[in-house]
């Protein structure tokens, strides 16, 4: 695709935001020629604007196939992961195999910006879409009742111009210029929040003598997190997620991010021979909500309508399948089965549907595991008995895959099972074993 396409002065639909929500949109567009521009205020390949330290689920890698793009495109094939490593508080580990979905026992660990880059040149292919990077969202235009038909936008070589449109889409993320200019309300929150830093590592040792790459969560079950996703060619993101408000930000970022790592012995000890390759990025506060879906003209996409806290690795996947939602709608009302406005209605009805209980499982899981503070006894049984338990794990894994219903996946009979199966086999490692009387044979 050109760097700096001539702009035409009028599409049915305009995209601001050319990152997964965006990208893949034009895509599903594309695929049924309708006339769609895309543009981002980067050049790519480049890291979005809110850092991310990415892994994909094997949803995710669906998704992606579905708008004709291989996994080897994507995904390097040294970043699959298959088996997950829980340490809690330096108390106990649980180790939790992959399980198979939609194909694949593995998980993948990204770079963003070939993520990114992949999905902005797969839109060569449609010929009636056209990309324009280094372009950015100055205003958008209205008519005389007030919709918005069009966007004032700035080239890359510093013009402004003005394009029309019978749609207008933000996919510009959870700080997202198009929301702000239409006024979209947010329409739910949820107060807890996080604040999350990483940078990218070398030379990490591995968490244990296991010959195979692992994803590494460090919890504490006091307010924090150390997490170690493997990317692309041996390297380690190493990410901290923090109770908002338990952040000290005395020094520089930097200072905060060592001092948080180095706090614990184990993530103190896998990095004591590694060099780190990059700056320390993050964001502040991680909110979760929604805003409104759609107005006059207008309509929100990705995480400028839905934004959520990194904890399940849930952002990207939900971005593709809101763009899919989406894409579906706007094409009936392109080939004039229904208005915008029931575009838009039916849209956000099936988004809620499909993402609404997920959300609420992830708030959940921030206040338990993130806010919540279980005494020492809690996390030396409870806890324990739970995370190493087999069909807690199973269910868990399924749950992060999509596989199940999030509303489902911890139910009190999963928990009160995993708690029987723990007692038991804690009780059978303390009683002796009974010797068998002499002349009879144990049983094996």
């Amino acid at each position: 695709m050109p760097p700096h396409p001539s702009l035409q002065s009028h599409y049915d639909v305009v995209i601001v935001g050319g990152r997964p929500a965006g990208a893949s949109l034009a895509a599903r567009l594309g695929a049924h020629h309708i006339s769609t521009l895309v543009v981002d205020r980067a050049r790519f390949p480049s890291m979005p604007a809110v850092p991310s330290c990415a892994m994909l689920y094997p949803h995710h890698m669906r998704m992606v196939e579905e708008l004709g793009i291989d996994e080897d495109a994507f995904l390097d094939p040294s970043a699959r992961c298959r088996r997950f490593v829980v340490e809690v508080d330096g108390r106990f580990d649980a180790v939790l195999p992959m399980i198979e979905s939609n194909g694949r026992d593995y998980v993948g660990g990204i770079d963003r910006d070939r993520f990114d880059h992949c999905l902005w040149r797969n839109l060569e292919r449609h010929g009636s879409v056209t990309g324009s990077e280094a372009t950015s969202l100055l205003d958008v235009r209205r008519d005389e009742a007030g919709a918005v038909c069009g966007v004032r936008l700035r080239t890359p070589d510093g013009s402004v111009r003005d394009v029309a449109a019978r749609c207008v889409v933000g996919a510009d993320g959870r700080f997202s210029t198009l929301a702000r200019k239409v006024g979209a309300q947010a329409r739910e929150s949820f107060d807890l929040t996080s604040t999350a830093h990483f940078a990218t590592w070398e030379g990490v040792l591995p968490h244990d003598d296991a010959d195979e790459l692992t994803v590494s969560i460090y919890a504490t079950g006091r307010g924090f997190d150390v997490l170690f996703f493997p990317a692309p060619g041996g390297r380690i993101h190493v990410c901290t997620h923090v109770r908002s408000d338990r952040m000290r930000s005395e020094g520089s970022v930097e200072d905060y991010y060592l001092r948080t790592i180095q706090s614990l012995p184990t993530v103190r000890r896998r990095l004591e021979p590694a060099t780190r390759l990059t700056d320390v990025v993050g964001v502040k506060r991680i909110a979760n909500g929604y805003r409104e879906p759609g107005g006059a003209g207008w309509v929100l996409v990705g995480d400028a309508l839905h934004y959520k806290d990194p904890i399940d690795g849930q952002g990207i996947y939900d971005a593709l399948l809101g763009a899919k939602l989406l894409a579906e709608e706007l094409v009936a009302w392109h080939e004039g089965a229904q208005s915008l406005a029931q575009a838009v209605a039916a849209y956000d009805r099936r988004l809620l549907d499909q993402t609404h209980p997920m959300y609420e499982a992830t708030t959940k899981r921030i206040q338990r595991e993130l806010y919540d503070e279980p005494p020492s006894l809690v996390l030396d049984t409870l806890v324990r008995w739970t995370m190493n338990d087999p069909v807690y794990k199973r269910r868990f894994l399924e749950y992060l895959c999509r596989a199940i219903p999030p509303q489902t996946w911890l139910t009190p009979t999963v928990t009160a099972g995993a708690i029987a199966r723990g007692i038991y086999g804690d009780l059978r490692r303390l009683l002796p074993r009974r010797r068998a009387p002499a002349g009879v044979p144990s049983r094996r």
